[in-house]
């Protein structure tokens, strides 16, 4: 299985001839990647057609909550150091013990948000 990232030198992975499937680690965050696979007898045939695949944006970083009161807390983060572009809007994602998730959309500008109206001691 050959693999490159966009602009840069191809990467190699050899493969068991049985196994049909294999999962490429190491990628690096919102990068195309060009990937081709050939077989080997005696010698390596030709590649395959290529396929073009982009891996998924970094994810936000330094995740803290802090001013943690009864009944609230502020959460806050750094963004992506490999963003796709402009970061348009973040979501945070929490889940009160024994209920369901909740969810809440915030600006892309805004690296913080305060969660409010929270059930003492959970």
């Amino acid at each position: 299985v050959s693999y490159t990232p966009h602009g840069e030198s191809e990467c190699i992975q050899d493969i068991a001839g049985v196994i049909t499937s294999t999962e490429l680690t190491s990628l690096k965050p919102h990068t195309e990647y060009t990937i081709r696979v050939r077989a080997k007898t005696e010698e390596f045939g030709e590649y395959s057609i290529s396929i073009t695949a982009t891996t998924h944006m970094d994810v936000p970083v330094a995740v803290i909550a802090d001013n943690i009161t009864a009944t609230s807390m502020t959460v806050s983060w750094q963004p992506p150091h490999n963003a796709n572009g402009i970061i348009s809007s973040y979501q945070v994602s929490y889940t009160p013990h024994g209920e369901s998730e909740c969810i809440q959309d915030i600006a892309g500008v805004i690296t913080s948000t305060e969660l409010t109206s929270l059930k003492p001691h959970t």
